[in-house]
C-alpha cells in the first residue's frame, strides 16, 4: 500500500470512529499531535486522545490535497477539519495541514500546521 492510501484509510477509519483500524496504520511508537500544542505517544495514548475527542465532539477530516514532503518518508496533507457538537451544530470548519513521517510503511509521527 502506498503512503497516500495508508493515510486516506486512517482518515476514513478515524471519521468512522474505528480506532482499531486507524491505529493499524500507526507505528507502535507513534508521536501524534494532540491539537493543543503537545503530543501523545504510542497506540494507547493516541486511542485515549481520540476517544476523548469523540466524546466531546464529532470531528470529520477530509483530505483535500497530498503534497510531496522533503523526502519519501514525509507526506503533507492539506485537510478540511469540520467539528460538530453532539447536537450536530458546527463548532469549527477550517483547513490546515497534517505533516506525516512514515517508517517501514506505518505512520511514525503526525504534526499539525495551521493554514
Amino acid at each position: 500500500m502506498n503512503s497516500e492510501q495508508l493515510i486516506r484509510d486512517a482518515y476514513d477509519a478515524f471519521n468512522r470512529k474505528d480506532a482499531d483500524r486507524a491505529l493499524a496504520a500507526l507505528h507502535p511508537d507513534v508521536e501524534w499531535a494532540n491539537g493543543e500544542g503537545g503530543f501523545v505517544h504510542g497506540h494507547r495514548e493516541v486511542r485515549d486522545h481520540w476517544q476523548q475527542q469523540w466524546k466531546a465532539a464529532n470531528p470529520t477530516i477530509q483530505p483535500l490535497r497530498f503534497l510531496p514532503g522533503a523526502n519519501e518518508e514525509q507526506v503533507t496533507v492539506e485537510i478540511r477539519l469540520l467539528v460538530r457538537d453532539q447536537q450536530d451544530n458546527v463548532m469549527s470548519d477550517h483547513t490546515m495541514r497534517n505533516i506525516f513521517v512514515l517508517e517501514r510503511g506505518l505512520i511514525k509521527s503526525m504534526q499539525i500546521e495551521e493554514s
